[in-house]
């Protein structure tokens, strides 16, 4: 059985590196699809260089996806038609899934979900699973008090398709309820570190986010005084608390504070 590790690249430059680095002794392949359009329909350019993961490059499949719509008519009801173009990106995950077996395990995540491995490995998955990440905001140790459903996992021979088994994560409601609890869930599964990029860098994710709802007049100003104050910009219910980088992180973070001191708070 072979491991492919499968995201969507925007410009996570950093979080890549760091997710390369945690889960290379376990993963076979790293998949990576960058499109060259945003999942706003602007055109886009090709922000991974392999050159600078030399040590993964034997590793990595990195595909180019540049038939993204750049005008989409009409999607689901009450959905914004950014959300197409994130599941086309996603879904195009597949194209280079191709000679996977059918006993290979596939992981897919947005690059910012890492899984935890050791998580994986201690538990029997059946066909598929959701793995319940601690969630983290612009630093390494600004932590929520909620966890977040991220990475997927499955079979090759059980994957209908990259957005099939995101979706998993969003029935929770109603009919879809009862389909939604039985879904396995792996606890103690990895971490969600998102928006670990400046200020600047924020701002240009969120302009070419597929989620249009969050699309909002921000400045840097803003999201620094949000980071002072331990808050999530878009929400600031949502407060952060502080945290030790302890044994709970992966080793590659606690052996690199130095390194990563930037991104610790």
């Amino acid at each position: 059985m072979a491991v492919y590790d499968c995201i969507m690249f925007f410009d996570e430059n950093l979080i890549t590196d760091i997710r390369f680095n945690i889960l290379n002794e376990h993963v076979d392949k790293f998949v990576v699809v960058e499109a060259t359009r945003d999942h706003a329909g602007k055109e886009k350019k090709l922000n991974f260089d392999i050159k600078n993961y030399k040590k993964f490059e034997h590793k990595i499949i990195y595909k180019v996806i540049d038939d993204i719509p750049e005008t989409v008519e009409t999607y689901k009801k009450g959905w914004s038609t950014n959300f197409y173009r994130e599941n086309f990106h996603r879904d195009s995950i597949s194209k280079a899934l191709v000679n996977c077996s059918s006993d290979d395990l596939i992981m897919i995540s947005d690059a910012d979900e890492i899984p935890n491995f050791k998580s994986i490995l201690n538990t029997k998955i059946n066909k598929f699973a959701l793995l319940s990440q601690k969630n983290f905001y612009y630093k390494l140790n600004l932590q929520s008090n909620d966890n977040w459903l991220g990475t997927g996992i499955c079979y090759k021979k059980y994957l209908k398709s990259p957005q099939w088994l995101r979706n998993k994560r969003f029935l929770r409601r109603g009919f879809f309820r009862r389909m939604f609890f039985k879904t396995q869930i792996i606890k103690d599964g990895g971490w969600h570190f998102s928006f670990l990029k400046t200020p600047k860098d924020i701002i240009n994710k969120m302009q070419s986010y597929g989620h249009g709802e969050l699309n909002m007049s921000l400045s840097t100003e803003n999201i620094e005084k949000s980071i002072n104050s331990k808050e999530f910009f878009i929400n600031p219910n949502v407060k952060l608390n502080n945290v030790e980088i302890d044994d709970s992180y992966p080793d590659y973070i606690k052996n690199n504070t130095k390194n990563l001191s930037k991104w610790i708070f």
